[in-house]
């Protein structure tokens, strides 16, 4: 899968501004390095909501604050994220390969998300890529049930 940039106003229709989901099959391996997967943001590092590889685990992520979403075995894997604005803060949802929806709420949620980024990282000015194949990536402009994200990743 290649590195995937689609900027603009015709992608700001296309992601939920308040609520929406995530879905990305892609291949775990064993790389020490942070990694974005799934990026949509308003092109800078403080403004965004991401499926990521951190510090030896996988994570959700809206703004600053992320959920753990473990370590997997190397082989593909399917994540199903969603997330949703209350107030000023956002909540978030995520099921991987079929398994219970984990949860957690950030203090803050981004606005004027315009930017979509594949398998690199959200700042335009960086060169870091995710670096293993990434078989589907989806957004939704709504908030898929728990239900519907497990099943949606179930292998």
């Amino acid at each position: 899968f290649p590195v995937t940039i689609m900027p603009g106003a015709l992608v700001s229709g296309l992601i939920g501004q308040t609520e929406g989901t995530m879905y990305c099959e892609f291949e775990a391996t064993n790389n020490s390095s942070t990694r974005r997967i799934f990026t949509i943001s308003d092109n800078t590092t403080s403004n965004r909501i991401m499926l990521i590889y951190n510090a030896g685990e996988y994570r959700a992520q809206i703004n600053s604050t992320s959920v753990s979403l473990g370590n997997f075995t190397s082989g593909f894997h399917k994540i199903a994220f969603a997330y949703q604005q209350d107030g000023v803060s956002g909540n978030l949802f995520a099921s991987i390969d079929g398994g219970a929806v984990v949860s957690g709420t950030s203090p803050t949620f981004p606005t004027g998300l315009s930017f979509t980024t594949i398998g690199k990282h959200e700042s335009s000015l960086s060169t870091e890529s995710f670096n293993a194949r990434i078989r589907a990536a989806a957004l939704y402009t709504t908030r898929l049930s728990n239900d519907q994200l497990a099943e949606l990743t179930r292998l």
